[in-house]
């Protein structure tokens, strides 16, 4: 009976100099980042899960950032309820890990230890701007006006015809058959300029007659007539003048 109170004691007194370190059953596990994985996010987001039950008094995760897998020099040391935190960091390789403490208030052992590398955002890869294409013009064809010139050769005829018609009605015999001759070889050649006109005007690039173009037309098919009955007058008058003359 002695001996057991005497081994009782002793052992009380063994747990009183050496008390066992105790810890939580459940380790939290940690999801993302993944380990050796890489982010852009200078605040990345660290969660992990767990299934124990958390104490009823102060937090119950533990997190620790740092530059080395050591952890020496924690450079985040943070206590929360949640399952997640959201450390301010920046660019280069970082360590994580937690811990949890249960509902007797023990804390359990560190967790795995994660990695991550946080890299600048890469600039986008330029693209070439395409620019509209210009549609090619093909040269136009401006058709020549044969109207007009025909007209202004026909109306220097005209009035040369005109003015030798005055002049002719006053000469003699002799003159006015001259004058004939000269009107028959001055209509001839205006009769002629007025033929590449209207070829020119019938070829295929020619644009259809408009109206001013089918009144030139008419103006000098109307002068045309004007002129043919004046010589035919000069003819009459210098046969008369040839009679006159002869039967004096």
């Amino acid at each position: 009976m002695l001996r057991n109170l005497i081994i009782s004691f002793l052992f009380f007194i063994l747990l009183l100099l050496f008390p066992q370190k105790t810890f939580a059953a459940i380790i939290p596990n940690l999801l993302s980042p993944s380990n050796n994985s890489t982010v852009t996010d200078t605040s990345p987001k660290l969660s992990w899960s767990y299934s124990g039950q958390c104490t009823g008094s102060g937090s119950c995760f533990r997190i620790q950032v740092a530059s080395s897998s050591a952890f020496t020099s924690a450079y985040r040391d943070y206590y929360t309820n949640y399952t997640y935190y959201s450390p301010q960091l920046y660019l280069r390789q970082w360590f994580w890990r937690a811990k949890a403490k249960d509902s007797s208030n023990a804390w359990s052992d560190w967790s795995t230890i994660f990695s991550f590398n946080i890299v600048s955002t890469p600039s986008p890869t330029p693209t070439p701007s395409q620019s509209p294409s210009t549609p090619t013009q093909s040269p136009t064809l401006t058709p020549i006006d044969s109207a007009s010139t025909t007209s202004t050769s026909f109306d220097s005829s005209s009035d040369s015809i005109l003015s030798d018609s005055t002049s002719n009605s006053t000469m003699e015999p002799k003159a006015t058959s001259l004058s004939v001759k000269l009107f028959d070889l001055k209509a001839t050649s205006s009769s002629k300029s007025v033929l590449p006109a209207s070829t020119k005007s019938s070829s295929p690039l020619s644009s259809p007659k408009s109206k001013e173009e089918k009144f030139l037309a008419e103006k000098e098919i109307n002068l045309s007539k004007i002129l043919i009955v004046l010589g035919v007058i000069i003819i009459i008058s210098g046969g008369g003048i040839a009679l006159k003359s002869f039967k004096k």
